[in-house]
């Protein structure tokens, strides 16, 4: 009797310590499955033969699970069925070389097609067959690729711009697909694509340090993490110079300055197609006015300021290295046209503008009319205490 209750404490104990291996089911479970699928039920021995909420079983060399109310959930056909939870929780079949995969619901989400399927954690995983390597995501719980290029790489980076950038080839081209937004960026038609982290201007004049570039014969195109945000610039036919400040600017037009020289130039930016003003020092780049302008023109030799419009009406845009407090002032589009007007003999410029249909002098620093007369025409004007023959407009 003492021996039987010693025996008792240790099975016991090795019981609790995990030191025996106590089935996880019962003669009645090997019984029922037995005679209703001809199959015996497999010891869950190896982790990777975790079954939660049923019974791994085999009939012959082939497995299937039946779950606790000795339904069939995954069908008695597969070589292999592997539970899988380092990251994402799934079991994958096997079946003839091919791969597939079973949710923890039991419910077939990838056929047993495959001829690999690897785990890339957070981003899913990477499936191929005979067509091609493609994408399922756990997250959408769908394909986000489908099978059929030639290789899909994650952007090793890990950078702000997206969450998530891979790179798709297929006949030695690339394109862009991005995993936030689940949608191909760039079609598989680039010859490279590029990660930049360096210096660019954004469409409000500001520096950007990180952005892709794309390039296709003479073609770059820009993306810096708006999805709508896609600017081609195309570089044909303009100077070695001129390139480097098309891509610096991401812009896709230059209008240069033959007037006044010393670099400066006007640029339309590529996204918004708004034009600004720079000037280049060769190693730098300066912005005289942002790109927020429908047009621009030119500075007068030493003028104080200039004409910029937007939605058809123009504005005057002040000079950039006068006082510093009122270089980027808010420009007011108030008028229909304009004309600048400067003094050969004292050097004074002036501003005759036209609003109304109407037109009058005005001061171009205030904004203020400074004659209560009113013309028809520009060229009916008379220049208020000066003698017009020493001027000239433009």
């Amino acid at each position: 009797m003492k021996l039987i209750y010693k025996l008792k404490y240790v099975f016991l104990f090795l019981s609790i310590m995990g030191l025996l291996a106590i089935p996880a089911y019962s003669q009645n479970d090997s019984t029922i499955i037995k005679e209703k699928y001809n199959a015996y039920i497999v010891d869950n021995e190896e982790e990777d033969q975790y079954i939660d909420g049923g019974f791994l079983v085999r009939k012959g060399k082939k497995y299937g699970v039946v779950d606790y109310d000795y339904n069939l959930i995954i069908p008695i056909k597969y070589k292999s069925i592997k539970y899988i939870g380092d990251y994402n929780e799934y079991y994958i079949v096997n079946r003839k070389k091919y791969y597939g995969i079973y949710n923890t619901n039991w419910k077939e989400i990838l056929e047993c097609k495959y001829t690999s399927i690897e785990d890339k954690e957070d981003y899913g995983l990477k499936i191929k067959s005979k067509k091609g390597v493609g994408w399922y995501s756990f997250n959408s719980q769908k394909i986000l690729i489908e099978d059929i290029y030639d290789s899909i790489v994650i952007d090793s980076e890990m950078h702000d711009i997206d969450d998530g950038i891979f790179h798709i080839y297929k006949d030695n081209k690339i394109g862009m697909f991005s995993y936030e937004y689940e949608d191909i960026l760039f079609n598989v038609e680039w010859d490279s694509i590029q990660y930049v982290d360096g210096e660019i201007y954004d469409i409000e004049g500001y520096d950007y340090y990180d952005y892709y570039r794309l390039k296709r014969n003479d073609s770059v195109f820009y993306y810096t993490g708006n999805y709508e945000d896609n600017s081609q610039i195309v570089t044909t036919g303009y100077s070695t110079a001129n390139r480097k400040r098309l891509l610096k600017l991401n812009a896709d037009t230059i209008d240069l300055d033959m007037n006044n020289g010393d670099g400066l130039f006007n640029a339309r930016n590529a996204i918004s197609k708004k034009w600004g003003m720079y000037q280049d020092y060769g190693d730098t780049i300066h912005i005289l006015i942002p790109p927020q302008f429908d047009s621009i023109v030119a500075y007068s030799w030493n003028a104080p300021y200039t004409m910029v419009a937007n939605n058809g009406l123009w504005g005057v845009y002040l000079w950039d290295w006068g006082r510093s407090d009122d270089a980027h002032r808010d420009v007011a589009f108030l008028y229909q046209d304009y004309k600048r007007v400067t003094s050969n003999s004292s050097g004074r410029f002036y501003l005759a503008a036209m609003i109304d249909d109407k037109w009058f002098w005005v001061d171009w620093y205030t904004g203020k009319k400074t004659t209560k007369q009113v013309w028809d025409s520009y060229d009916e004007m008379e220049l208020s205490y000066y003698d017009r023959s020493t001027y000239y407009s433009n």
